[in-house]
Protein backbone atom coordinates (compact mmCIF):
# COMPACT_ATOMS: atom_id res chain seq x y z
CA UNK A 1 0.00 0.00 0.00
CA UNK A 2 2.95 2.46 0.80
CA UNK A 3 4.72 1.90 -2.44
CA UNK A 4 0.91 2.59 -4.35
CA UNK A 5 0.33 5.62 -2.15
CA UNK A 6 4.21 6.59 -3.30
CA UNK A 7 3.53 5.98 -6.85
CA UNK A 8 -0.03 8.09 -6.71
CA UNK A 9 1.65 10.65 -5.04
CA UNK A 10 4.48 11.35 -7.35
CA UNK A 11 2.60 11.31 -10.18
CA UNK A 12 0.56 13.95 -8.86
CA UNK A 13 3.45 15.89 -7.74
CA UNK A 14 4.83 15.59 -11.28
CA UNK A 15 2.08 16.75 -13.34
CA UNK A 16 1.23 19.64 -10.34
CA UNK A 17 4.70 21.08 -10.83
CA UNK A 18 4.45 20.86 -14.82
CA UNK A 19 0.77 20.80 -16.11
CA UNK A 20 -1.05 22.51 -13.40
CA UNK A 21 -2.24 24.59 -15.93
CA UNK A 22 -3.50 21.77 -18.03
CA UNK A 23 -5.01 20.73 -15.26
CA UNK A 24 -6.70 23.58 -14.82
CA UNK A 25 -8.15 23.87 -18.32
CA UNK A 26 -9.17 20.13 -17.98
CA UNK A 27 -11.22 20.75 -14.81
CA UNK A 28 -12.85 24.12 -16.12
CA UNK A 29 -13.74 22.13 -19.18
CA UNK A 30 -15.41 19.67 -17.30
CA UNK A 31 -17.38 22.22 -15.45
CA UNK A 32 -18.42 24.58 -17.67
CA UNK A 33 -22.33 24.73 -19.26
CA UNK A 34 -24.04 26.52 -22.30
CA UNK A 35 -24.91 29.43 -20.60
CA UNK A 36 -21.09 29.98 -19.48
CA UNK A 37 -19.29 29.42 -23.16
CA UNK A 38 -21.58 31.73 -24.20
CA UNK A 39 -20.17 34.32 -21.68
CA UNK A 40 -16.39 33.23 -22.42
CA UNK A 41 -17.54 33.60 -26.21
CA UNK A 42 -18.98 36.85 -26.09
CA UNK A 43 -16.63 38.17 -23.71
CA UNK A 44 -13.60 37.44 -25.73
CA UNK A 45 -15.00 39.00 -28.81
CA UNK A 46 -15.46 41.76 -26.55
CA UNK A 47 -12.40 42.24 -24.87
CA UNK A 48 -10.81 42.52 -28.81
CA UNK A 49 -12.29 45.16 -29.53
CA UNK A 50 -11.18 47.13 -26.39
CA UNK A 51 -7.96 45.99 -27.12
CA UNK A 52 -7.89 47.36 -30.84
CA UNK A 53 -9.17 50.47 -29.34
CA UNK A 54 -6.92 51.04 -26.66
CA UNK A 55 -3.91 50.27 -28.78
CA UNK A 56 -5.16 52.85 -31.29
CA UNK A 57 -5.57 55.50 -28.80
CA UNK A 58 -2.15 54.19 -27.10
CA UNK A 59 -0.44 55.22 -31.04
CA UNK A 60 -2.14 58.30 -30.77
CA UNK A 61 -0.65 59.35 -27.36
CA UNK A 62 2.51 58.51 -28.74
CA UNK A 63 2.45 60.09 -31.88
CA UNK A 64 1.05 63.31 -30.75
CA UNK A 65 -2.72 63.28 -32.14
CA UNK A 66 -5.17 65.03 -29.83
CA UNK A 67 -6.79 61.55 -27.41
CA UNK A 68 -9.89 60.15 -28.64
CA UNK A 69 -12.73 58.85 -25.55
CA UNK A 70 -13.02 55.48 -26.08
CA UNK A 71 -16.77 54.00 -26.11
CA UNK A 72 -16.71 50.31 -26.99
CA UNK A 73 -20.06 49.27 -28.07
CA UNK A 74 -21.75 46.49 -25.52
CA UNK A 75 -21.84 43.33 -27.37
CA UNK A 76 -25.30 42.14 -28.59
CA UNK A 77 -26.28 38.92 -26.42
CA UNK A 78 -29.13 36.84 -26.69
CA UNK A 79 -32.08 38.09 -24.77
CA UNK A 80 -32.19 34.97 -23.82
CA UNK A 81 -29.21 34.42 -21.41
CA UNK A 82 -29.49 36.94 -18.75
CA UNK A 83 -26.52 35.54 -16.71
CA UNK A 84 -24.16 36.82 -20.37
CA UNK A 85 -26.32 40.09 -20.66
CA UNK A 86 -25.78 40.94 -16.67
CA UNK A 87 -21.95 40.04 -17.30
CA UNK A 88 -21.24 42.78 -20.03
CA UNK A 89 -24.06 45.38 -19.00
CA UNK A 90 -21.90 48.06 -16.67
CA UNK A 91 -22.92 47.92 -13.40
CA UNK A 92 -24.24 51.56 -13.60
CA UNK A 93 -26.83 50.64 -16.42
CA UNK A 94 -27.89 47.48 -14.27
CA UNK A 95 -31.05 47.04 -13.33
CA UNK A 96 -30.94 47.77 -9.39
CA UNK A 97 -29.84 44.33 -8.16
CA UNK A 98 -26.88 42.74 -5.79
CA UNK A 99 -25.94 39.68 -7.50
CA UNK A 100 -25.03 39.29 -10.88
CA UNK A 101 -26.26 34.98 -10.42
CA UNK A 102 -30.02 35.01 -12.88
CA UNK A 103 -32.01 32.24 -12.45
CA UNK A 104 -31.42 30.68 -8.73
CA UNK A 105 -30.59 32.07 -5.19
CA UNK A 106 -27.88 33.09 -3.89
CA UNK A 107 -27.96 29.91 -1.31
CA UNK A 108 -28.36 27.62 -5.01
CA UNK A 109 -26.12 29.23 -6.79
CA UNK A 110 -23.60 28.55 -3.92
CA UNK A 111 -24.22 25.00 -3.13
CA UNK A 112 -24.65 24.38 -6.68
CA UNK A 113 -21.33 25.28 -7.43
CA UNK A 114 -20.35 23.20 -4.58
CA UNK A 115 -21.29 19.77 -5.50
CA UNK A 116 -20.96 20.16 -8.92
CA UNK A 117 -17.48 20.92 -8.68
CA UNK A 118 -16.80 18.47 -5.85
CA UNK A 119 -18.15 15.65 -7.90
CA UNK A 120 -16.38 16.63 -11.10
CA UNK A 121 -12.85 17.42 -9.52
CA UNK A 122 -13.18 13.86 -7.56
CA UNK A 123 -13.95 11.80 -10.75
CA UNK A 124 -11.04 13.71 -12.79
CA UNK A 125 -8.64 12.84 -10.54
CA UNK A 126 -9.82 9.26 -9.35
CA UNK A 127 -9.64 9.09 -12.87
CA UNK A 128 -6.29 10.37 -13.47
CA UNK A 129 -4.50 7.95 -10.47
CA UNK A 130 -6.24 4.98 -11.57
CA UNK A 131 -5.06 5.63 -15.35
CA UNK A 132 -1.38 6.42 -14.16
CA UNK A 133 -1.30 2.89 -12.25
CA UNK A 134 -2.42 1.23 -15.14
CA UNK A 135 0.10 2.62 -17.54
CA UNK A 136 2.94 1.42 -14.72
CA UNK A 137 0.75 -1.84 -14.20
CA UNK A 138 0.42 -1.47 -10.69
CA UNK A 139 -3.01 -0.95 -10.19
CA UNK A 140 -2.75 -5.01 -11.52
CA UNK A 141 -0.45 -5.93 -8.61
CA UNK A 142 -2.46 -3.97 -5.75
CA UNK A 143 -5.92 -3.16 -7.17
CA UNK A 144 -6.99 -2.44 -3.33
CA UNK A 145 -4.21 -0.19 -2.41
CA UNK A 146 -3.87 1.87 -5.34
CA UNK A 147 -8.09 2.37 -5.09
CA UNK A 148 -7.50 3.59 -1.90
CA UNK A 149 -4.60 5.68 -2.53
CA UNK A 150 -6.42 7.15 -5.30
CA UNK A 151 -9.84 8.04 -3.28
CA UNK A 152 -8.04 9.11 -0.15
CA UNK A 153 -5.74 11.82 -2.33
CA UNK A 154 -9.07 12.82 -4.85
CA UNK A 155 -11.56 13.41 -1.75
CA UNK A 156 -8.84 16.22 -0.59
CA UNK A 157 -9.02 17.51 -3.68
CA UNK A 158 -12.55 17.60 -4.74
CA UNK A 159 -13.12 19.19 -1.05
CA UNK A 160 -10.60 21.65 -1.53
CA UNK A 161 -12.13 22.90 -5.13
CA UNK A 162 -15.51 22.76 -3.94
CA UNK A 163 -14.87 24.60 -0.91
CA UNK A 164 -13.34 27.32 -2.61
CA UNK A 165 -15.54 27.80 -5.55
CA UNK A 166 -18.90 26.83 -3.33
CA UNK A 167 -17.33 29.16 -0.51
CA UNK A 168 -16.57 32.23 -2.46
CA UNK A 169 -19.68 32.66 -3.70
CA UNK A 170 -21.43 31.84 -0.81
CA UNK A 171 -19.66 34.50 1.12
CA UNK A 172 -19.46 36.96 -1.37
CA UNK A 173 -23.42 36.56 -1.45
CA UNK A 174 -23.48 36.90 2.75
CA UNK A 175 -21.28 39.79 2.23
CA UNK A 176 -23.71 41.66 0.03
CA UNK A 177 -26.54 40.79 1.71
CA UNK A 178 -25.14 42.01 5.23
CA UNK A 179 -24.36 45.32 3.91
CA UNK A 180 -28.11 45.67 2.12
CA UNK A 181 -29.00 44.82 5.92
CA UNK A 182 -26.94 47.35 7.42
CA UNK A 183 -28.58 50.24 4.70
CA UNK A 184 -25.84 50.23 2.21
CA UNK A 185 -28.00 51.34 -1.38
CA UNK A 186 -27.79 48.95 -4.32
CA UNK A 187 -25.62 51.16 -6.19
CA UNK A 188 -23.22 51.75 -2.96
CA UNK A 189 -22.69 47.81 -2.85
CA UNK A 190 -21.98 47.92 -6.72
CA UNK A 191 -19.13 50.07 -6.19
CA UNK A 192 -17.82 48.22 -3.17
CA UNK A 193 -18.19 44.85 -5.24
CA UNK A 194 -14.42 44.32 -5.76
CA UNK A 195 -13.68 44.75 -2.05
CA UNK A 196 -16.59 42.27 -1.35
CA UNK A 197 -14.61 39.97 -3.95
CA UNK A 198 -11.09 40.17 -2.54
CA UNK A 199 -12.88 39.45 1.42
CA UNK A 200 -14.55 36.67 0.17
CA UNK A 201 -11.97 35.31 -1.87
CA UNK A 202 -9.39 35.51 0.83
CA UNK A 203 -11.34 33.63 3.26
CA UNK A 204 -12.93 30.98 0.78
CA UNK A 205 -8.80 30.55 0.11
CA UNK A 206 -8.02 30.55 3.63
CA UNK A 207 -10.43 27.87 4.83
CA UNK A 208 -10.64 25.68 2.00
CA UNK A 209 -6.52 25.17 1.39
CA UNK A 210 -6.48 23.52 4.60
CA UNK A 211 -8.85 20.64 3.52
CA UNK A 212 -6.09 19.63 0.80
CA UNK A 213 -3.90 17.23 2.78
CA UNK A 214 -1.25 17.11 -0.21
CA UNK A 215 1.14 19.55 1.11
CA UNK A 216 3.55 19.12 -2.08
CA UNK A 217 0.15 19.98 -3.71
CA UNK A 218 -0.72 23.07 -1.76
CA UNK A 219 2.34 24.80 -2.05
CA UNK A 220 2.50 24.44 -5.80
CA UNK A 221 -1.30 25.68 -6.09
CA UNK A 222 -0.42 28.61 -4.19
CA UNK A 223 2.96 29.29 -5.91
CA UNK A 224 0.79 29.13 -9.03
CA UNK A 225 -1.89 31.47 -7.54
CA UNK A 226 0.56 33.94 -6.37
CA UNK A 227 2.29 34.70 -9.66
CA UNK A 228 -0.70 35.11 -11.54
CA UNK A 229 -2.30 37.32 -9.04
CA UNK A 230 1.22 39.20 -9.33
CA UNK A 231 1.27 39.38 -13.22
CA UNK A 232 -2.49 40.51 -13.53
CA UNK A 233 -1.99 42.78 -10.81
CA UNK A 234 1.13 44.38 -12.76
CA UNK A 235 -1.39 44.31 -15.28
CA UNK A 236 -3.86 46.30 -13.82
CA UNK A 237 -1.65 48.81 -12.16
CA UNK A 238 -0.17 49.51 -16.07
CA UNK A 239 -3.99 50.03 -16.94
CA UNK A 240 -4.34 52.64 -14.21
CA UNK A 241 -1.39 54.52 -15.54
CA UNK A 242 -2.42 54.56 -18.95
CA UNK A 243 -5.80 56.00 -18.15
CA UNK A 244 -4.36 58.18 -15.76
CA UNK A 245 -1.72 59.68 -19.37
CA UNK A 246 -4.97 59.23 -21.65
CA UNK A 247 -6.97 61.94 -18.95
CA UNK A 248 -3.86 64.22 -18.48
CA UNK A 249 -3.72 64.34 -21.87
CA UNK A 250 -7.05 65.30 -22.46
CA UNK A 251 -6.84 67.74 -19.70
CA UNK A 252 -3.78 69.70 -21.55
CA UNK A 253 -5.12 69.47 -24.91
CA UNK A 254 -9.06 71.14 -23.62
CA UNK A 255 -8.72 75.02 -24.48
CA UNK A 256 -8.80 77.19 -21.17
CA UNK A 257 -8.82 81.17 -20.31
CA UNK A 258 -4.63 81.36 -20.31
CA UNK A 259 -4.03 79.22 -23.34
CA UNK A 260 -7.69 79.97 -25.26
CA UNK A 261 -6.07 77.75 -27.99
CA UNK A 262 -6.39 73.93 -27.71
CA UNK A 263 -2.42 72.19 -27.53
CA UNK A 264 -2.20 69.78 -30.96
CA UNK A 265 0.31 67.83 -29.03
CA UNK A 266 0.90 66.27 -25.48
CA UNK A 267 2.95 67.49 -22.86
CA UNK A 268 6.77 65.90 -23.28
CA UNK A 269 5.95 63.78 -19.93
CA UNK A 270 2.89 62.08 -21.40
CA UNK A 271 5.27 60.87 -24.29
CA UNK A 272 8.11 59.88 -22.09
CA UNK A 273 5.76 57.65 -20.30
CA UNK A 274 4.59 56.46 -23.23
CA UNK A 275 7.97 55.45 -24.07
CA UNK A 276 8.68 54.08 -21.06
CA UNK A 277 5.15 52.03 -21.22
CA UNK A 278 6.05 50.58 -24.44
CA UNK A 279 9.54 49.52 -23.55
CA UNK A 280 8.30 48.00 -20.46
CA UNK A 281 5.99 45.85 -22.38
CA UNK A 282 8.81 45.16 -24.24
CA UNK A 283 11.19 43.64 -22.08
CA UNK A 284 9.01 42.79 -18.90
CA UNK A 285 9.02 39.03 -20.17
CA UNK A 286 12.33 38.62 -21.39
CA UNK A 287 13.69 39.91 -18.29
CA UNK A 288 11.42 38.00 -16.44
CA UNK A 289 12.23 34.80 -17.67
CA UNK A 290 16.19 35.88 -17.67
CA UNK A 291 15.92 36.89 -13.79
CA UNK A 292 14.22 33.24 -13.32
CA UNK A 293 16.56 31.16 -15.32
CA UNK A 294 19.78 32.67 -13.39
CA UNK A 295 18.09 31.85 -9.94
CA UNK A 296 17.42 28.05 -11.03
CA UNK A 297 21.18 27.33 -13.25
CA UNK A 298 22.17 29.11 -10.01
CA UNK A 299 20.91 27.10 -7.36
CA UNK A 300 20.95 23.46 -9.16
CA UNK A 301 24.29 24.25 -8.53
CA UNK A 302 24.88 25.79 -5.21
CA UNK A 303 21.64 24.66 -3.49
CA UNK A 304 20.26 21.62 -5.42
CA UNK A 305 18.43 20.87 -2.01
CA UNK A 306 16.33 23.71 -2.76
CA UNK A 307 14.63 22.42 -5.53
CA UNK A 308 12.03 19.64 -4.97
CA UNK A 309 12.58 16.11 -6.67
CA UNK A 310 10.84 16.13 -9.94
CA UNK A 311 11.99 19.10 -10.60
CA UNK A 312 15.29 18.51 -9.75
CA UNK A 313 14.93 14.89 -11.98
CA UNK A 314 13.64 17.16 -14.51
CA UNK A 315 16.54 19.55 -15.29
CA UNK A 316 19.29 17.63 -14.83
CA UNK A 317 17.77 14.63 -16.94
CA UNK A 318 17.22 17.64 -20.20
CA UNK A 319 20.41 19.30 -19.32
CA UNK A 320 22.71 16.39 -21.13
CA UNK A 321 25.08 14.68 -18.83
CA UNK A 322 22.96 11.39 -18.16
CA UNK A 323 22.06 11.12 -22.07
CA UNK A 324 25.88 11.97 -22.77
CA UNK A 325 27.35 9.62 -20.25
CA UNK A 326 25.33 7.02 -18.80
CA UNK A 327 25.73 6.59 -15.26
CA UNK A 328 28.22 8.36 -15.06
CA UNK A 329 26.65 11.64 -16.09
CA UNK A 330 25.06 11.74 -12.15
CA UNK A 331 28.44 11.49 -11.00
CA UNK A 332 29.70 14.32 -13.53
CA UNK A 333 27.23 16.63 -11.77
CA UNK A 334 27.61 15.81 -8.38
CA UNK A 335 31.01 16.76 -8.56
CA UNK A 336 30.44 19.60 -10.36
CA UNK A 337 27.93 20.82 -7.86
CA UNK A 338 30.12 19.95 -4.72
CA UNK A 339 33.26 21.37 -6.55
CA UNK A 340 31.30 25.12 -7.42
CA UNK A 341 29.90 24.99 -3.51
CA UNK A 342 33.63 24.06 -2.11
CA UNK A 343 35.36 26.52 -4.43
CA UNK A 344 33.39 29.57 -3.67
CA UNK A 345 32.73 28.53 0.12
CA UNK A 346 28.97 28.79 -0.53
CA UNK A 347 28.28 25.63 1.17
CA UNK A 348 30.31 23.03 2.05
CA UNK A 349 29.56 19.56 1.10
CA UNK A 350 29.54 17.37 4.15
CA UNK A 351 32.88 15.09 2.87
CA UNK A 352 34.69 18.40 3.31
CA UNK A 353 35.86 20.48 0.65
CA UNK A 354 37.30 19.88 -2.68
CA UNK A 355 40.68 20.46 -2.70
CA UNK A 356 41.74 20.71 -6.41
CA UNK A 357 43.35 23.13 -8.47
CA UNK A 358 41.58 25.43 -10.59
CA UNK A 359 44.26 24.87 -13.64
CA UNK A 360 45.04 21.87 -15.08
CA UNK A 361 49.30 22.00 -15.16
CA UNK A 362 50.75 21.87 -18.72
CA UNK A 363 52.19 18.92 -19.67
CA UNK A 364 49.95 16.67 -17.59
CA UNK A 365 47.07 15.12 -19.38
CA UNK A 366 43.47 15.39 -18.22
CA UNK A 367 43.02 11.74 -17.34
CA UNK A 368 46.16 11.22 -14.98
CA UNK A 369 44.93 15.18 -13.39
CA UNK A 370 41.66 13.73 -13.11
CA UNK A 371 42.50 10.65 -11.54
CA UNK A 372 44.79 11.88 -9.19
CA UNK A 373 42.85 14.25 -7.57
CA UNK A 374 38.56 13.39 -8.08
CA UNK A 375 37.71 9.79 -9.75
CA UNK A 376 40.08 6.86 -11.60
CA UNK A 377 37.07 5.29 -13.14
CA UNK A 378 35.61 8.71 -14.44
CA UNK A 379 38.69 9.27 -15.81
CA UNK A 380 39.25 5.93 -17.43
CA UNK A 381 36.38 5.74 -19.17
CA UNK A 382 35.62 9.23 -20.54
CA UNK A 383 38.94 11.12 -21.13
CA UNK A 384 40.53 10.03 -24.09
CA UNK A 385 44.66 9.32 -23.09
CA UNK A 386 46.77 12.47 -24.47
CA UNK A 387 43.67 14.97 -24.15
CA UNK A 388 44.92 17.87 -22.16
CA UNK A 389 41.85 20.63 -20.56
CA UNK A 390 43.37 23.81 -19.39
CA UNK A 391 40.64 23.96 -17.04
CA UNK A 392 39.49 21.42 -14.44
CA UNK A 393 35.91 22.32 -15.17
CA UNK A 394 36.09 21.54 -18.94
CA UNK A 395 37.41 18.22 -18.16
CA UNK A 396 34.35 17.62 -16.04
CA UNK A 397 31.38 19.16 -18.62
CA UNK A 398 33.52 17.38 -21.72
CA UNK A 399 35.89 14.62 -21.09
CA UNK A 400 35.69 13.62 -24.41
CA UNK A 401 37.30 16.92 -25.86
CA UNK A 402 39.04 19.87 -25.01
CA UNK A 403 37.51 21.82 -27.11
CA UNK A 404 34.85 23.85 -25.36
CA UNK A 405 32.83 24.96 -28.69
CA UNK A 406 32.65 21.19 -30.09
CA UNK A 407 31.34 19.60 -27.57
CA UNK A 408 28.63 21.97 -26.65
CA UNK A 409 27.17 21.79 -30.17
CA UNK A 410 27.41 18.14 -29.59
CA UNK A 411 25.37 18.39 -26.38
CA UNK A 412 22.98 20.56 -27.98
CA UNK A 413 22.13 18.11 -31.18
CA UNK A 414 22.48 14.71 -28.78
CA UNK A 415 19.14 16.13 -26.27
CA UNK A 416 16.83 18.27 -28.97
CA UNK A 417 15.93 14.41 -30.04
CA UNK A 418 14.95 14.04 -25.93
CA UNK A 419 13.32 17.12 -25.69
CA UNK A 420 10.62 16.64 -29.03
CA UNK A 421 10.11 13.97 -27.41
CA UNK A 422 8.33 15.31 -24.42
CA UNK A 423 6.92 18.55 -26.39
CA UNK A 424 5.46 16.10 -29.35
CA UNK A 425 2.69 14.27 -27.31
CA UNK A 426 2.18 17.27 -24.89
CA UNK A 427 1.07 19.66 -27.97
CA UNK A 428 -0.75 16.65 -29.42
CA UNK A 429 -2.96 15.92 -26.60
CA UNK A 430 -3.46 19.63 -26.01
CA UNK A 431 -4.84 20.08 -29.50
CA UNK A 432 -7.40 16.78 -29.31
CA UNK A 433 -8.30 18.21 -25.81
CA UNK A 434 -8.49 21.81 -26.63
CA UNK A 435 -8.98 21.86 -29.90
CA UNK A 436 -10.85 19.02 -32.03
CA UNK A 437 -12.60 20.91 -34.40
CA UNK A 438 -9.17 22.72 -36.01
CA UNK A 439 -7.72 19.43 -36.47
CA UNK A 440 -11.10 17.94 -38.36
CA UNK A 441 -11.43 21.31 -40.07
CA UNK A 442 -8.09 21.26 -42.10
CA UNK A 443 -5.86 18.84 -40.65
CA UNK A 444 -2.77 19.63 -42.93
CA UNK A 445 -2.45 22.96 -41.78
CA UNK A 446 -3.05 21.71 -38.26
CA UNK A 447 0.01 19.25 -38.88
CA UNK A 448 1.81 22.08 -40.57
CA UNK A 449 1.19 24.22 -36.97
CA UNK A 450 1.72 21.04 -34.76
CA UNK A 451 5.31 20.65 -36.83
CA UNK A 452 6.38 24.47 -36.23
CA UNK A 453 4.98 24.56 -32.66
CA UNK A 454 6.98 21.49 -31.71
CA UNK A 455 10.30 22.66 -33.68
CA UNK A 456 10.47 26.00 -31.93
CA UNK A 457 9.00 25.03 -28.69
CA UNK A 458 11.96 22.17 -28.63
CA UNK A 459 14.13 24.85 -30.05
CA UNK A 460 13.93 27.28 -27.38
CA UNK A 461 14.16 24.60 -24.34
CA UNK A 462 17.35 23.05 -26.11
CA UNK A 463 19.39 26.17 -26.53
CA UNK A 464 18.19 27.59 -22.99
CA UNK A 465 19.59 23.97 -21.25
CA UNK A 466 22.68 24.18 -23.85
CA UNK A 467 23.96 27.70 -23.18
CA UNK A 468 23.51 27.86 -19.57
CA UNK A 469 26.20 24.82 -19.57
CA UNK A 470 28.22 26.19 -22.58
CA UNK A 471 28.39 29.83 -20.98
CA UNK A 472 30.49 28.99 -17.81
CA UNK A 473 33.06 28.15 -20.40
CA UNK A 474 32.75 30.82 -22.16
CA UNK A 475 33.15 33.19 -19.18
CA UNK A 476 35.75 31.03 -17.79
CA UNK A 477 38.14 31.14 -20.62
CA UNK A 478 36.90 34.38 -22.69
CA UNK A 479 36.30 36.58 -19.61
CA UNK A 480 37.44 35.99 -16.54
CA UNK A 481 40.32 33.98 -17.45
CA UNK A 482 39.29 32.05 -14.10
CA UNK A 483 36.38 31.00 -11.85
CA UNK A 484 35.04 33.36 -11.17
CA UNK A 485 30.88 33.69 -8.86
CA UNK A 486 29.31 35.66 -11.53
CA UNK A 487 29.75 33.14 -14.05
CA UNK A 488 27.04 31.00 -12.15
CA UNK A 489 24.93 34.12 -12.49
CA UNK A 490 25.63 35.36 -16.14
CA UNK A 491 25.23 31.48 -17.48
CA UNK A 492 21.63 31.82 -16.39
CA UNK A 493 21.10 34.76 -17.28
CA UNK A 494 22.27 34.98 -20.81
CA UNK A 495 20.04 31.34 -20.90
CA UNK A 496 17.24 33.59 -20.72
CA UNK A 497 16.96 34.75 -24.21
CA UNK A 498 16.08 32.09 -25.42
CA UNK A 499 12.78 32.68 -24.84
CA UNK A 500 12.94 34.92 -27.94
CA UNK A 501 13.06 31.40 -30.03
CA UNK A 502 9.52 30.32 -28.51
CA UNK A 503 6.66 32.12 -30.28
CA UNK A 504 5.19 35.04 -29.03
CA UNK A 505 2.24 34.07 -27.74
CA UNK A 506 4.04 31.30 -25.03
CA UNK A 507 6.68 33.96 -23.67
CA UNK A 508 4.53 35.49 -20.57
CA UNK A 509 3.64 31.88 -20.09
CA UNK A 510 6.93 30.29 -19.87
CA UNK A 511 7.85 33.74 -18.10
CA UNK A 512 5.57 32.94 -15.11
CA UNK A 513 6.30 29.78 -15.05
CA UNK A 514 9.68 30.07 -14.54
CA UNK A 515 9.14 32.85 -11.94
CA UNK A 516 6.80 30.55 -9.96
CA UNK A 517 9.76 28.24 -10.00
CA UNK A 518 12.26 30.95 -8.89
CA UNK A 519 10.05 31.89 -6.02
CA UNK A 520 9.78 28.90 -4.93
CA UNK A 521 13.89 28.17 -4.55
CA UNK A 522 14.48 31.94 -3.49
CA UNK A 523 12.08 30.95 -0.78
CA UNK A 524 13.97 27.46 0.40
CA UNK A 525 17.25 28.91 -0.14
CA UNK A 526 16.45 31.45 2.27
CA UNK A 527 15.24 28.55 4.59
CA UNK A 528 17.86 27.39 4.48
CA UNK A 529 20.42 29.89 5.27
CA UNK A 530 18.21 30.78 8.01
CA UNK A 531 17.31 34.43 6.13
CA UNK A 532 13.95 33.27 7.47
CA UNK A 533 11.92 30.70 9.35
CA UNK A 534 10.11 28.46 7.64
CA UNK A 535 5.96 28.89 8.58
CA UNK A 536 4.20 25.78 9.37
CA UNK A 537 0.92 26.80 6.87
CA UNK A 538 2.39 29.29 5.38
CA UNK A 539 1.26 28.77 1.75
CA UNK A 540 -2.46 29.08 3.09
CA UNK A 541 -1.89 32.56 4.20
CA UNK A 542 -0.46 33.91 0.87
CA UNK A 543 -2.82 31.56 -1.16
CA UNK A 544 -5.31 33.22 0.50
CA UNK A 545 -4.21 36.52 -0.31
CA UNK A 546 -3.30 35.70 -3.58
CA UNK A 547 -6.60 34.51 -4.00
CA UNK A 548 -8.28 37.35 -3.15
CA UNK A 549 -6.53 39.26 -5.40
CA UNK A 550 -7.66 37.10 -8.48
CA UNK A 551 -11.10 37.70 -7.06
CA UNK A 552 -11.54 40.92 -7.17
CA UNK A 553 -9.54 41.37 -10.41
CA UNK A 554 -11.99 38.69 -12.03
CA UNK A 555 -15.32 40.80 -10.36
CA UNK A 556 -14.32 44.33 -10.95
CA UNK A 557 -11.56 44.38 -14.06
CA UNK A 558 -11.85 41.14 -15.28
CA UNK A 559 -10.31 42.53 -18.78
CA UNK A 560 -6.49 42.78 -17.44
CA UNK A 561 -6.64 38.90 -17.03
CA UNK A 562 -5.77 37.35 -19.88
CA UNK A 563 -8.31 35.37 -22.35
CA UNK A 564 -7.19 31.64 -21.44
CA UNK A 565 -7.02 32.58 -17.52
CA UNK A 566 -10.21 34.53 -17.75
CA UNK A 567 -12.03 31.61 -19.62
CA UNK A 568 -11.04 29.43 -17.21
CA UNK A 569 -12.07 31.26 -14.64
CA UNK A 570 -15.46 31.92 -15.96
CA UNK A 571 -16.28 28.23 -16.04
CA UNK A 572 -14.65 27.77 -12.64
CA UNK A 573 -16.60 30.55 -10.61
CA UNK A 574 -19.43 31.35 -13.31
CA UNK A 575 -21.17 35.20 -12.64
CA UNK A 576 -21.81 35.98 -9.55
Amino acid sequence: MAASAGLTTSWSEFVLENFLEVAARLTSRALTDHETELIVRHFRSFHERIKRASQQNLTRLTTGSPPSELRPRTPQLPATNGDALAYFTPLSARTPARCRHTGKSCAQNALRGFAKSFAVSYGLNCAFHLGTAALSRDLFRRPGAVRRAATRDSLTLALFLSGLIGGYKGILCLLRRALARLGYSVAHIQALDGRLAFLAGTVAGLVSIKLDRNKSRRVAIALYVLTRSAQFGALWLMKQWRLSRKARAAAASVPCEETPLATTSPPRQLVVEATLDRWLTRVATPVTYSLAAMVVAYAILVYPRAYTAPYYKFITTYVGFETMYGRLGKRIFSHYSRYVRSLFGLEIPSSGPMDIPTLIPTGMSSRDFMAAHLDPEFAERLIPAGVHHSYFLCALEHPETPSCAWAHLKRFVVIFPRIMAVYAPLNLAMSVVFNPRAIAKSPLRWLDRFVRSVVRSSLFLNICLTWAVAATCFFRRAVFKSEHHAAYLLNGFTSGWSIFAEYPGRRVELAMYAALRAVELVWNIGCQERWWRPRRHGEALYFALSTGVLMALYQQSPDVIRDSYRSVMTRLFGTN
